[in-house]
């Protein structure tokens, strides 16, 4: 099974979730919306796949053919809530984590698109966006929230009229340590080397330049290695 096709399991559940516990005012673009569904879904899978059986073997599913309960279950007792609820009254430490979680990811979410509304101008002056605008344009904007956002500071992808930028909420401390080596480096070699992207120092936090990763042909790598 694809990474689209488990994500199709359960897929009324999410929602349930997200209306029940949490402000859908912060999701005002469906990319945002469709990361959060993921996220829940990957912290409620296995007691989601534990309740369907137990329910089946209790014989609390409706329907004739395993497709028929397993719709009962999907779009009848997740998509009403009743799922939930019952997720709630027997385990609810469940719920007490997923909802840290999601609370914490939305709030990096308002973070960091206030912050690129605030430096938009200022990222590109230096290149890192290009566009003429003195404002962004909400509609062209999606935050990607990457890694794990146990500490609330994961790393953001934002992409903005198909451009890419890294939004990263931590010292860039790490990063300068580096740019120094970059440039000692540079020296040595006489030629420019770049360990890092480049980044724009803020207070509390730093973008940096997407790096677009591309396949390398094998045959150029290995030409490029032997040649001296």
């Amino acid at each position: 099974m694809n990474q689209n096709e488990l994500y199709t399991q359960f897929d009324e559940f999410p929602s349930s979730v997200i209306d029940q516990k949490f402000n859908c005012k912060l999701l005002k673009n469906l990319n945002n919306k469709k990361v959060l569904e993921r996220i829940i879904l990957d912290d409620y899978r296995s007691t989601l796949i534990y309740l369907i059986n137990e329910k089946r073997v209790n014989d609390e599913l409706k329907g004739n053919t395993p497709e028929e309960r397993y719709d009962y279950f999907n779009k009848g007792l997740c998509a009403s809530g009743e799922i939930f609820k019952e997720i709630e009254e027997r385990f609810p430490e469940i719920n007490a984590r997923i909802e840290i979680k999601v609370k914490k990811y939305l709030h990096l979410n308002e973070l960091a698109k206030e912050d690129f509304i605030k430096d938009f101008t200022f990222l590109c002056s230096n290149n890192f966006l290009d566009s003429d605008q003195l404002k962004p344009d909400l509609n062209k904007l999606e935050i990607e929230v990457t890694g794990d956002i146990h500490d609330g500071m994961a790393v953001c992808v934002i992409t903005y009229d198909d451009q890419k930028v890294v939004y990263k909420r931590k010292s860039s401390i790490p990063n300068k340590f580096l740019k120094k080596i970059d440039l000692m480096v540079s020296r040595f070699l006489n030629k420019e080397i770049h360990i890092i992207p480049d980044f724009l120092d803020r207070e509390g936090y730093f973008w940096e330049k997407y790096i677009h990763v591309q396949k390398l042909n094998y045959v150029n790598f290995k030409y490029k290695l032997a040649t001296p």
